[in-house]
């Protein structure tokens, strides 16, 4: 039912924003997997969540929160 309505709300967006989708779904590059990587996964479904876990969790940011902050007090 979600790709339904991902489908129904991308005919409502504006051109702009639909060029600006496109191009960023080109950008998208996929990770090679070995077969001996595919193998492994597709027999082992404990695996192959925590493999996709790791794929969506958030990664530590690469500016630290003190550099932030010195920005920050910098500017105003």
């Amino acid at each position: 039912m979600m790709g339904v309505k991902i489908a129904e709300l991308k005919e409502t967006l504006a051109s702009d924003m639909k060029s600006e989708v496109e191009n960023k779904k080109k950008k998208i590059r996929l990770d090679n997997f070995k077969p001996t990587d595919l193998k492994r996964l597709i027999n082992n479904p404990n695996e192959q969540f925590e493999a996709i876990k790791k794929m969506i969790q958030p990664q530590n940011p690469e500016v630290e929160t003190q550099n932030i902050e010195d920005v920050q007090e910098a500017l105003f």
